[in-house]
Order: structure tokens, then C-alpha cells, then sequence
């Protein structure tokens, strides 16, 4: 299934990945793009690694046909930003990203509601598209792309582990 959420993007956007042999890697090509780099490598490593809040912020690893909870989404960020003061909440503020102008904050916890009923990820084309609707919606005010990096870099190590993981190139 295609973005269920384009229709909220003025431009398509197609993101690049690249498989990369290690966990260490997957970490460093999810923050190398970010002014804070090397800051949170070494946190979203772990947070690869560990996966321990995937289905329902329980300690179950994700599996074939897991949803991506909102749990699991504010876990990973408190998780690899630590005691930041926005570490783990969803934005309250409007925010540009590039030539993109994400929905309102208002509308954040509705729509990441509607993210975590529209999709089962069931394959890594389906955890690559919930990567573009999740970054359309942009539900934090910092961070969005590390979250999403490191959902996709577990996912596909669950799909393809023989490959290591996908991870975005930016």
C-alpha cells in the first residue's frame, strides 16, 4: 500500500536508504544529517539494539505484522534524547521542515492516532511508506527523522537481518 497521508504534502517526497552491514552504522547514517551530530549515535545505537518498547510499550521485540504504536514512537524519542526538555512529547508548536509545512500542532495527536490504526507493518515496503506518512505528519519538534530512521533500522533487520539494516541516506 502506498502513503496513506500524501495528500497532506504540497511536493512527493521519496527518501533514499542504504543497507549498512552494522547496528553502528544504522546510527551514525540516522544522525549524521543533524547539527547536533555525533550527540545521539551512541543513544539510538542502543535503541536499535535494545528494542524493548515495540508493541504497546511492552517488552516484546516487533514481529511480522506489528503495529508502530504511539507508545513505542514516545519511547524511542525520550529514549534516544534522553533528558532533553522535549525528549518523549509530541510538538505544541508549528514547524517548517524544508520546504515542507507539516499539519498543525493541533491536529498532531489525531493524526499520529489515525498513523498507528492505518498501518501493520507486515513487510519493508510497508515500513518504508508508514517512514513518509510519519514524517509527513512530524509529530515532534525535534527528532522525527532519528525516530523514523531507527523504526525503519529495526523493521528491516527484522525483514531482511542476512542484510543488515536500511538505513536513510541524507
Amino acid at each position: 500500500m502506498p502513503p496513506k497521508f500524501s495528500h497532506l504534502r504540497i511536493t512527493p517526497w521519496t527518501p533514499k536508504f542504504v543497507w549498512v552491514p552494522t547496528v553502528q552504522q544504522a546510527a551514525d547514517y540516522i544522525n549524521r544529517p543533524h547539527e547536533d551530530y555525533p550527540k545521539y549515535v551512541e543513544s539510538t545505537e542502543h535503541c536499535i539494539t535494545n528494542q524493548t518498547f515495540w508493541v504497546h510499550g511492552t517488552e516484546t521485540t516487533p514481529s511480522f505484522s506489528s503495529p508502530i504504536s504511539i507508545s513505542a514512537l514516545l519511547a524511542t524519542h525520550l529514549y534516544i534524547f534522553g533528558d532533553a526538555w522535549f525528549a518523549g512529547k509530541f510538538r505544541t508548536v508549528d514547524v517548517v521542515v524544508g520546504k515542507h509545512l507539516p499539519p498543525t500542532a493541533a491536529l498532531v495527536d489525531s493524526l499520529t492516532k489515525q498513523l498507528e490504526s492505518a498501518w501493520t507493518i507486515t513487510s519493508l515496503t510497508d515500513v518504508l511508506d508508514w517512514y513518509i506518512d510519519f514524517e509527513t505528519i512530524h509529530p515532534f519538534r525535534d527528532g522525527n527523522g532519528r525516530v523514523g530512521g531507527t523504526t525503519v533500522a529495526i523493521f528491516s533487520h527484522i525483514f531482511s537481518p542476512h542484510m543488515g539494516y536500511y538505513a536513510p541516506l541524507q
